[in-house]
């Protein structure tokens, strides 16, 4: 640092007195040179919480899932949130006949999904565009004004299984579906969404469609599940805290009854050779 002052002196500028100032002062670019600072205004918890709206389970013959659609989109900060976790807890009767101890209930819980965001985001939503239903599972195309949406592209709106995603209750072996699914009866005049479960929303049909997640389950049974969203801060990364749950907020939960659908099991009577 001396040596470029030297060769500052040595060279005996008009002003020498003005650049000794400057140095002194740590204002001369070519002893202290600047830095760029970028200042981050890092906030512990996102600023708005999650809450749900209408959430509304879908669920359809021999199906080992449900889909949960809310019909209206989820308000978020996304400049201060990094995502979303949709998080279920529930609790389900096992009767077992080999078991001493007899009936007792089991305590389910899942990470269904997680939707990523980023900081233009204000909402968690799925943009759709809409179809005019003419029949019964008779969909028209999209009224004017309203751009068409390709197959391709309703699959990849609905959010898809997590490969991870794992029920914690296990005691029972998943049961293979055996059924096709029925077809939606459509009301005429419906005005649906085309994104929402691949042209196949809750039924009744919604009108209204914010966005909608997928909860495999393995099984078709009966359950009551509780869903709670839990959103993360953005700067977890500037606060040295290992409890996650400062770092969080939690929506308050959403208690949704998921249906069993499936047909009991077909038993064939057969006649008695003794009647006359």
């Amino acid at each position: 640092m001396m040596g470029v002052w030297n060769w500052i002196k040595d060279a005996a500028p008009k002003n020498l007195a003005q650049l000794q100032q400057n140095a002194v002062g740590g204002r001369h670019w070519m002893l202290t040179p600047s830095r760029q600072l970028v200042l981050v205004h890092a906030v512990q918890q996102p600023l708005i919480a999650p809450q749900f709206h209408l959430l509304t389970p879908s669920r359809q013959l021999a199906e080992t899932f449900a889909y949960l659609a809310d019909d209206q989109p989820m308000p978020i900060d996304g400049k201060s949130t990094l995502k979303v976790d949709f998080q279920a807890v529930w609790q389900e009767p096992l009767d077992d006949v080999n078991d001493p101890n007899g009936p007792r209930i089991l305590n389910g819980s899942v990470h269904v999904h997680e939707w990523k965001l980023s900081v233009p985001d204000t909402a968690i939503e799925i943009k759709s565009s809409a179809a005019l239903v003419e029949g019964s599972g008779s969909p028209a195309p999209p009224p004017a004004g309203v751009a068409p949406v390709s197959g391709a592209a309703r699959q990849r709106a609905v959010a898809a299984p997590l490969a991870q995603q794992k029920v914690m209750v296990t005691e029972e072996k998943a049961v293979t579906p055996a059924a096709k699914t029925q077809a939606v009866a459509w009301k005429p005049g419906t005005l649906i969404p085309a994104d929402m479960r691949v042209a196949r929303p809750s039924l009744p049909p919604q009108e209204k469609f914010g966005y909608s997640f997928r909860h495999d389950f393995g099984d078709t049974k009966y359950r009551k599940v509780n869903y709670s969203a839990v959103a993360t801060t953005r700067f977890a990364e500037y606060f040295p805290i290992t409890d996650s749950a400062q770092l969080t907020r939690t929506s308050p939960p959403a208690a949704d009854t998921v249906r069993s659908l499936r047909r009991p099991h077909l038993r064939m009577a057969k006649a008695d050779p003794s009647a006359t």
